[in-house]
């Protein structure tokens, strides 16, 4: 999807669009089985600045994103406002955001790996606490959000539920700047030995933000999913959050979920410029 990118390492503006979306990588990255959400804002019909109720998935889970509140609904933007040739969602900081109930793909089932990739441009406003995707609240759960010029991905399981468990908040951060475009990986790669050996890493536009250790067994997690805000609840670096809020103001260009832990070759068509030259 997002093809010669800078060879800056936190920018891909300016770079050319490729013409198709597809959920899935070369050398057999993916299919419906293991890419189970991805969201083709290439399909919309929609002119710049219409509010969005709905976006379909087209990975194998097929759950919509959805927004049934008017005022909540991030608009539709192309044009100028497009990056790399594709159209994003603008969430305005306020009361945007997306929801999806609890699915056993994402937060009802108990899992040991996932791979999450979102592509954003952030606002003039990096310093506020936003959350850009979410699922489960202060027990168990992941998350991606800015706060204090940074961009958070983490996890946690903090109840003892069994083996695995419990492991505290685990969180990698990385510095970033306004207004600039980002392609966001998080690799959860738990452990299904009794023992809490496993990690979280966290890439950004191809480098390596960090790797979190002491990664165990995610349980079943409710609380619903939100992408753009908290939906209901979430937990952060200094203790919970709760409720509804932290809404995200910015861009998004893309969500995509593997339902496994992708390995650094396997992710570095999609993130790095120096691999390929390819669509997501």
């Amino acid at each position: 999807m997002y093809t010669n990118l800078s060879s800056t390492p936190d920018t891909f503006a300016g770079t050319q669009g490729t013409p198709t979306f597809t959920c899935y990588g070369p050398a057999g990255i993916g299919d419906n089985t293991t890419n189970r959400f991805c969201y083709d804002l290439d399909s919309l019909n929609y002119e710049d600045d219409d509010l969005i109720s709905s976006i379909s998935n087209i990975g194998g889970n097929g759950t919509a994103w959805s927004q049934s509140t008017t005022a909540n609904q991030p608009a539709f933007q192309s044009g100028t406002s497009a990056m790399n040739g594709h159209p994003i969602l603008e969430f305005d900081g306020t009361n945007d955001y997306l929801q999806m109930a609890d699915q056993n793909d994402l937060n009802k089932s108990a899992s040991t790996e996932r791979t999450y990739i979102v592509v954003i441009r952030t606002s003039t406003d990096i310093s506020s606490r936003q959350v850009i995707y979410e699922e489960g609240g202060a027990t168990r759960g992941i998350n991606i959000y800015i706060y204090n010029s940074k961009l958070y991905v983490a996890g946690w399981n903090r109840a003892n539920d069994g083996a695995d468990a419990p492991w505290d908040f685990k969180g990698i951060d990385s510095t970033i700047t306004p207004t600039t475009e980002y392609i966001i990986t998080m690799v959860y790669d738990g452990s299904s030995d009794n023992t809490t050996s496993g990690r979280i890493l966290a890439y950004m536009n191809g480098s390596l933000m960090g790797t979190a250790n002491g990664v165990g067994k995610l349980y079943g997690h409710g609380d619903d999913i939100g992408l753009g805000a908290m939906n209901r609840n979430s937990y952060f670096e200094n203790g919970n959050g709760s409720g509804n809020g932290y809404y995200y103001e910015g861009d998004l260009a893309a969500f995509i979920q593997f339902n496994y832990a992708l390995l650094k070759q396997k992710i570095g068509p999609f993130i790095e410029p120096s691999k390929s030259s390819i669509t997501f």
